[in-house]
């Protein structure tokens, strides 16, 4: 058969039908089953809204625990469950005339805690359910009564909450105009602040929407300007289930104020939380101005228009913040306003800049270096030139001053790329240029910097590419325009050792990376070359088109002969006593094993003569760890006495040094 309830049954969503109704259908018709279904109650009784504990005990899954009390009209009631033993429930606030759902909270091992709710008269109940699980909680609950406090301004006042879902308002009066902030001394409990004007309206909240609400940080209202005389009021909320005391402060508080005169620094000092330095500064219509703060606070650095709007603001860390160049729009007096962030105060020095107008130029295109001077905070420079449509355009900046960063730039203000000007120097590397038209290189130092600087733009070649042969012939690399490369591919087999050399090079010293990229195009080995360098073996991970990437520092030019090797390492074998045999290393990156049979604790020389090679000589025992070495020998040659410490076939191993070549001789003997 099917079982239905009827509609009729159904009340609410939120209220349980007394006395629901089961239909039963069978083959000969509906017959109408009127079925009495009340919930398993593990404990009903009546709880008193004054804190008194009580314990709900679910002993077995599905029951609820039920606990009464009568309210009267407009009481707000809150509720706390702690001490809780199962990990799922709930616990619902129902209005007993007709099971209406006032409010309900998940209940965990944390607890749960339901919001000071304004009740009508009449029978509730708490209803507390473990969900499939089994065990018990505290219960207990309040009516709420918010509380005064009378305070002044100026003067700590204790708020105590007593009662979660409580709050305290201190009350202080207030005159038109005056300038309050609001602090608490540090508390365990998760607090927030309302400042309220007379009417109730909102004039300030602690609340941060950013950073919410956090338990052990004292609140606090920034400045905040009384509109009217009267009574004000400090809610002091505490969050959720929190109780407990706090010190709270409303502190009248006037700014730091003083005048600026253009170029010259002002240091002022705030000394309670929330004052700010406000200092007045008169300025033309029609010139620029910029703002430096310089301080270890944390804070707002803004410029105020006449009429109090800000123009410009920065938002600084412990050091300072500078506030770009902005335009004047009228001759009159203006504010540069620096607001500490909450309650930090201390020392800022404030400067105002006149800024002269940005140092502009026209650049040739490989031709000599343009110098700048950029002498006001905040003024930068711009440079333009006439570039063709698919032209690539690298920018080179030495000898500057200062920091900061050079860009370049399209006739729309379009960044096409910038890099940051470090120890004196930049560069921009090559952007094909997107249509024909006027573009702009700009260096904009940072922060208050100034200083000079000197500045080329070029117009650089196509990448060259060529092939180079393992085992074959040298193949020159030249870089003839600033920020090109050279790209030399070859073919590799996985598990192949490969070791590069360049030689005869013609860059300024270490000024030329070159990297060997795998078939991915990820780097796989690199050397940094000024006339030599060398790339020791290494065993290509994978089948396919290698490259080797000449992509010189900046604007360096030059060129470097490179080749590329097949390296596979000899072996030879020696006896002790006989004579001195040649060992020939012929492909840069080899190395020589030399093996011999040694007998445990028998002294013996090593000889390394007739040496056209310099590189490391050591001997391995015959597990492969180092018995002796590595030392160095060169064209004089080397002797290395040792003793092995087992029997068995050891190993000298001759590794030259970088791309080194040559013969050496070598002889073994009792010493």
């Amino acid at each position: 058969m099917t079982l239905l309830r009827t509609s009729a049954a159904v009340r609410s969503a939120d209220r349980s039908p007394a006395l629901p109704l089961i239909r039963c259908a069978t083959a000969a018709g509906m017959a109408v089953l009127a079925l009495a279904f009340t919930a398993s109650h593990a404990s009903a009784a009546a709880i008193v809204t004054n804190g008194t504990a009580q314990t709900a005990t679910i002993a077995t899954t599905g029951q609820v625990a039920t606990f009464t009390f009568t309210a009267t009209a407009g009481q707000r009631v809150s509720a706390l469950i702690d001490t809780v033993t199962f990990a799922n429930g709930a616990v619902e606030l129902r209005r007993v005339s007709d099971n209406m759902k006032v409010a309900r909270a998940t209940l965990t091992t944390k607890g749960a805690f339901i919001e000071p709710t304004v009740l009508d008269a009449g029978s509730y109940e708490l209803r507390v359910s473990a969900g499939t699980a089994t065990g018990s909680a505290r219960v207990r609950a309040w009516a709420v009564v918010d509380a005064t406090v009378n305070g002044a301004v100026g003067t700590p006042s204790t708020i105590a909450i007593a009662t979660p879902g409580q709050s305290t308002s201190l009350r202080f009066t207030g005159t038109a105009g005056q300038t309050v902030t609001a602090r608490a001394a540090s508390s365990t409990m998760v607090l927030r602040y309302e400042l309220r004007a007379p009417d109730g309206t909102l004039l300030a909240s602690s609340f941060d929407a950013t950073k919410g609400l956090l338990p052990g940080v004292a609140p606090f209202i920034d400045q905040t300007r009384l509109p009217a005389a009267g009574t004000y009021s400090l809610v002091v909320n505490p969050q959720e289930r929190a109780t407990g005391s706090v010190s709270a402060s409303v502190i009248q508080v006037a700014d730091v104020t003083g005048t600026l005169a253009l170029g010259t620094p002002s240091t002022g000092t705030t000394t309670l939380a929330g004052q700010s330095l406000r200092y007045s500064v008169a300025l033309t219509s029609g010139r620029r101005v910029s703002l430096r703060a310089q301080s270890s606070l944390s804070g707002v650095l803004s410029l105020l228009s006449p009429a109090g709007v800000v123009l410009a603001s920065r938002t600084s860390s412990s050091g300072g913040a500078f506030v770009e160049p902005v335009a004047v729009p009228a001759t009159g007096t203006y504010t540069v306003l620096f607001d500490p962030v909450a309650l930090g105060n201390g020392q800022a020095t404030l400067t105002a800049f006149d800024v002269d107008a940005d140092v502009t130029g026209t650049l040739t295109l490989g031709a000599d270096a343009t110098p700048v001077a950029l002498a006001s905070p905040g003024q930068n420079a711009r440079l333009t030139f006439t570039g063709t449509a698919g032209a690539r355009i690298s920018v080179g900046v030495t000898g500057a001053g200062f920091g900061g960063t050079a860009s370049l730039v399209q006739a729309d203000g379009t960044v096409l790329a910038s890099r940051s000007i470090s120890s004196g120097q930049a560069f921009v590397e090559p952007v094909a240029l997107p249509a024909a038209g006027t573009y702009t290189i700009v260096l904009d130092p940072a922060g208050a910097a100034t200083g000079s600087a000197s500045v080329r733009a070029f117009d650089v070649p196509a990448d060259t590419t060529a092939a180079i042969t393992l085992g074959g012939a040298a193949v020159t690399a030249t870089i003839a325009g600033a920020g090109q490369t050279a790209r030399l591919t070859f073919s590799g087999t996985a598990g192949q050792r490969i070791s590069l050399a360049g030689t005869d090079g013609t860059f300024a010293s270490s000024t030329a990376p070159i990297k060997l990229l795998r078939p991915t195009g990820t780097p796989l080995a690199q050397m940094t070359v000024g006339t030599a360098g060398f790339i020791e073996p290494i065993t290509l991970p994978s089948t396919g088109t290698y490259t080797v990437l000449v992509d010189p520092n900046g604007s360096a030019l030059g060129s470097i002969a490179l080749r590329a090797f097949l390296v596979t390492d000899l072996t030879s074998s020696a006896t002790i006593g006989e004579a001195p045999a040649a060992t020939v290393i012929a492909t840069p990156g080899q190395v020589m094993r030399i093996s011999f049979t040694a007998t445990a604790n028998t002294k013996l020389k090593l000889t390394l003569s007739q040496s056209t090679l310099a590189g490391n000589v050591s001997v391995l025992r015959p597990a492969g760890t180092r018995l002796a070495g590595p030392v160095t020998f060169n064209a004089a040659g080397r002797t290395i006495s040792f003793m092995p410490t087992t029997t068995g076939t050891h190993t000298i191993l001759i590794d030259p040094s970088g791309a080194a070549t040559g013969a050496v001789s070598v002889a073994i003997a009792t010493a």
